[in-house]
């Protein structure tokens, strides 16, 4: 029995061959598991012209590496996951049509919400060509705007607690959208200083809790605990409010945008001093890419699969003929 076959192709390999991936090709030499045949990875990089429009070094051009397959052709993974690449920047992979060959991906981190148009399959993983880069993450001040929560970023200066928040990290923040707190104006306009404090206070946990892990309470910064419900792919907070955009990770951590304010069912004394709860704070040395987003606004980003449809691309296999004689 002979064997003929074409050459196998791995990552690194699928990168050169692209004229569109000049700048990533820069950095293979510094990405040595790309040209691993042992490796089982999932790469993100982007094309020269959106690292361009990013502004990133040539020596980290916005690519991610992912230790993990995430096989866009196998209909039962999860469609949605959130990673974390070798850099740790954490990110949406979100698979609106798994099983497809010409799928329709989202990738999405901070600031920057794309596609992720043109998928190889290689023999040490899959390679996305993405229309964002992944790079360093945003501060709060910089993402709560991009993602509609400019009033809730507004009550946080108020009350003096963005500095504090800046400087913390990992934790989990429920930001209303500016609709929801436009709606609960009058209540929150109503309380004192210290009640704001403690009102904005418990929308954030010191938990580090992405949407796909949440679990049944998460600890607040106020102190008492969120109760979170989780019925398919939704979650709702104390029963009240729901997360409508998930996971848009910055510097202090997983911000959650939600439809509603929350209210403690217990507020303190109008002059109590109120301070957060288990903030833990590092230095803040990264700077975040310029935005880089494709159809809409990270805002209005939503998880219907008939959002920001695109021309795609069909996947180049790595194929292997066998002719027995």
């Amino acid at each position: 029995m002979f064997f003929f076959g074409v050459q196998a192709l791995l990552i690194s390999d699928y990168i050169r061959q692209d004229p569109t991936l000049s700048k990533a090709q820069q950095v293979i030499a510094s990405n040595p598991k790309w040209s691993d045949p042992t490796a089982k990875l999932s790469v993100f990089v982007p094309t020269d012209d959106v690292i361009t429009a990013a502004g990133l070094p040539a020596n980290d051009p916005g690519c991610a590496t992912v230790e993990r397959l995430l096989n866009y052709t196998n209909a039962t993974e999860p469609n949605y996951v959130v990673v974390q690449s070798d850099k740790g920047i954490w990110f949406v992979f979100d698979n609106y049509t798994p099983g497809s060959l010409t799928p329709t991906i989202h990738v999405r981190t901070g600031l920057a919400d794309g596609l992720a148009p043109k998928q190889f399959i290689a023999d040490n993983g899959f390679l996305y060509v993405t229309s964002i880069v992944i790079g360093p993450p945003a501060t709060l001040a910089q993402s709560l705007p991009a993602q509609g929560s400019s009033l809730f970023l507004k009550a946080i200066q108020d009350a003096g607690l963005l500095p504090t928040l800046e400087a913390a990290r990992n934790l989990t923040i429920f930001c209303p959208s500016d609709a929801a707190f436009t709606a609960a104006s009058a209540q929150f306009n109503a309380l004192t200083a210290s009640q704001k404090k403690a009102v904005l206070l418990y929308h954030m946990s010191s938990t580090f809790a992405r949407s796909t892990a949440f679990s049944a309470t998460l600890p607040s910064l106020l102190g008492p605990n969120l109760t979170l419900s989780l019925s398919g792919e939704k979650t709702t907070i104390d029963g009240k409010v729901a997360v409508t955009v998930a996971d848009n990770y910055c510097q202090a951590g997983f911000l959650q945008r939600v439809d509603g304010v929350l209210i403690p069912s217990i507020l303190p004394g109008p002059n109590d001093p109120v301070n957060p709860v288990g903030i833990t704070a590092v230095p803040t040395t990264t700077v975040a890419p310029k935005p880089t987003q494709v159809g809409s606004n990270p805002a209005t980003i939503s998880s219907s699969p008939n959002q920001n449809a695109a021309e795609l691309v069909a996947p180049l296999w790595s194929m292997i003929l066998a002719f027995a004689f």
